[in-house]
């Protein structure tokens, strides 16, 4: 054996010898062995555990029983329960109708100044037909009032375009769904939304209409991001995106908004430990309908068929915006190859500023999107 090779046995040798030493004759009926002896959650615990995995479910309403027995005679629109809902690869609630199905992600309030529809709720879903040839309905259900206040989809909100391929039924459109909330009630405090054709019909999907407002004396953060579902099962990219998020963190990200098919486990450990400081987000998702969710297939197809990615990200896009349009002044979307880069600023605020101001020089008012250049550097 050679000197070098002997030095590196007595580097494996001093590496194991930093572990602790194993207990010689231990009484096996005395030793203890590693069981968990956590409390057995209860079941109203283990689906208020569901906020966090299904965040579109509405646990608090589905499991107030007070809620429940006030609907009990109801004429209309038969409360369901938490075990009734249908759900479609796991995010997704499905609703079927006479002429297709929908898949539903999540609600979201919209009330902002410059919706000309006054309070509605906005609905991000898909659809396996090009046209929505169905007259659904909002079952708007309210905080102690005895029946769901029916209000009739009045957009299909297209976020597609068809030159851009699939345009065929069978495959899950993208659409925003959308219903005006009754001027009696807009000062009541709504608590979900089931789509349904038939308005008296007792429903399968019940969603929690989220109103993500700043605390009470806190303006609206500056820069949220959104990004795409990642999908990389085999690729360790962990490195690539610390340089993304720290990248974006000194050009005053405040915080960024992903989702999550499936990535590489040390990928995993870099998003959990920027969960843990508060600096990210991440929500697992899958695709809807009939699309394909096993981690691998899902990358393949996703990578073979672009357009069905494309419309899929249009989805989490447009949930990502909703999610957050109250909270702060900026949202961007960026993939994780992607950076706003100032060429004469040092920093996202400054630059937006300039911006701003030169947008209200050439049009006399501030524009509603930014649009940056592409350039694209191959090293």
């Amino acid at each position: 054996m050679t000197q070098e090779a002997d030095k590196d046995v007595i580097a494996e040798d001093e590496e194991l010898e930093e572990f602790p030493p194993v207990e010689e004759n231990i009484d096996p009926l005395k030793a203890k062995p590693l069981i968990d002896w956590s409390k057995k959650l209860t079941e109203v615990e283990t689906l208020y555990g569901l906020k966090k995995t299904i965040p579109s479910l509405p646990i608090a309403t589905l499991l107030d029983y007070r809620f429940h027995n006030m609907r009990g005679d109801s004429n209309c629109a038969t409360f369901p329960k938490v075990y009734e809902l249908n759900f479609n690869n796991m995010y997704w609630q499905q609703q079927e109708t006479s002429n297709g199905t929908f898949f539903l992600l999540n609600a979201y309030l919209d009330v902002r100044e410059r919706n000309r529809n006054g309070p509605t709720v906005r609905i991000m879903s898909t659809m396996d037909r090009i046209e929505p040839q169905v007259k659904a309905h909002c079952q708007l259900w309210f905080d102690r009032i005895k029946e769901p206040i029916i209000s009739e989809v009045f957009e299909y909100k297209y976020m597609w375009f068809h030159r851009w391929g699939n345009y065929r039924n069978g495959i899950p459109q993208p659409y925003i769904l959308s219903c005006k909330i009754p001027e009696t009630h807009w000062k009541k405090q709504l608590l979900s939304v089931s789509i349904v054709e038939d308005p008296c019909t007792k429903p399968t999907n019940m969603l929690k209409v989220h109103y993500n407002v700043p605390e009470e004396g806190k303006p609206k953060e500056k820069f949220g991001i959104c990004v795409k579902g990642l999908t990389f099962p085999d690729v360790d990219l962990s490195l690539r995106i610390i340089e993304w998020i720290e990248l974006l963190k000194v050009l005053g990200a405040h915080k960024i908004f992903f989702y999550e098919f499936k990535v590489h486990p040390n990928i995993t450990k870099v998003l959990n430990h920027y969960v843990e400081t508060g600096f990210i987000d991440v929500t697992p998702t899958t695709l809807s309908g009939f699309l394909p969710n096993e981690p691998d297939l899902n990358n393949l197809y996703l990578k073979s068929v672009g357009s069905t990615q494309f419309m899929n990200e249009l989805v989490l896009y447009n949930d990502c915006f909703y999610k957050n349009m109250y909270r702060y002044e900026y949202i961007s979307v960026l993939d994780i190859d992607e950076v706003m880069m100032p060429k004469q600023h040092d920093n996202w605020e400054q630059m937006m500023k300039q911006a701003v101001l030169d947008s209200i020089q050439l049009t006399n008012a501030s524009a509603a999107v930014y649009d940056f250049r592409n350039n694209i550097l191959t090293i």
